[in-house]
């Protein structure tokens, strides 16, 4: 992983490493985090797979979901980033393994990958699941709004 990127994210995404981190604090096993357009449109996800030895299996959108969303400088930045390619069709997506490491460093990984890679911004909209743990997040967060 490289954490030398992790720096160039701001402040301005803190709130929202903080909240992807807070789900892997608190999620038992998977955390899966889906992006959006402002219109609703799916653009893509990560996901994260805690596994029994306490390291993180990672995943993000391989080439087809959505079709076309990874072009040559976008695999080229998941190689710099560290990310090993798709097996095939029983593994699609893009994958990392990472030692459990500080929470909010896989966080920003998670967040600095949609940014350098699918072009995420602050305006698009994002889901996560498990849903009554991101619930538990936001409540926790600012204030029981849900």
């Amino acid at each position: 992983m490289n954490l030398e990127r992790i720096s160039t994210l701001g402040p301005d995404w803190a709130a929202t490493i903080d909240v992807i981190a807070s789900m892997l604090a608190w999620s038992e096993d998977f955390v899966t985090m889906n992006v959006f357009t402002a219109d609703g449109d799916f653009v893509t996800y990560v996901q994260t797979l805690l596994l029994e030895n306490g390291s993180f299996l990672i995943e993000a959108s391989g080439e087809t979901n959505p079709p076309g969303i990874i072009n040559a400088s976008a695999l080229q930045t998941l190689r710099d980033l560290g990310w090993q390619p798709p097996t095939g069709d029983d593994f699609p997506n893009f994958f990392i393994v990472l030692p459990t490491w500080e929470i909010h460093e896989i966080a920003a990984f998670l967040i600095l990958t949609l940014r350098d890679v699918y072009h995420i911004t602050h305006d698009h909209k994002y889901s996560c699941v498990p849903e009554e743990v991101f619930h538990q997040v936001v409540r926790w967060k600012v204030g029981n709004i849900l």
